[in-house]
């Protein structure tokens, strides 16, 4: 019999940055790998959706990407990515 590890428990997970822009959406996730930060992206494949994405750097349609962290590195992630948020606006952020 093979010996599986156990099952991991659900983990809670924070938002930490919205973004339609590319650019930052590279940045946050080279920033996050740098320091290994274990993250989702929610929608990142859906900016560039019907091209809206590239023609706008941001998709209405679909809304920002979103990025998720681990309850316990979202105080860090926020740190890192708080200049890259300072350049959003309040209707892009939709906090």
């Amino acid at each position: 019999m093979v010996d599986l590890p156990e099952p991991a428990p659900d983990v809670g997970l924070v938002r930490v940055l919205a973004t339609g822009d590319a650019g930052l959406i590279a940045i946050a996730k080279s920033l996050l790998e740098a320091e290994e930060i274990d993250y989702f992206v929610k929608g990142d494949g859906l900016q560039d959706l019907f091209g809206l994405g590239r023609i706008t750097a941001y998709s209405f349609a679909m809304g920002p990407a979103e990025f998720w962290v681990r309850e316990e590195d979202a105080a860090h992630a926020r740190e890192l990515l708080q200049d890259l948020t300072a350049s959003e606006t309040p209707d892009q952020l939709r906090e």
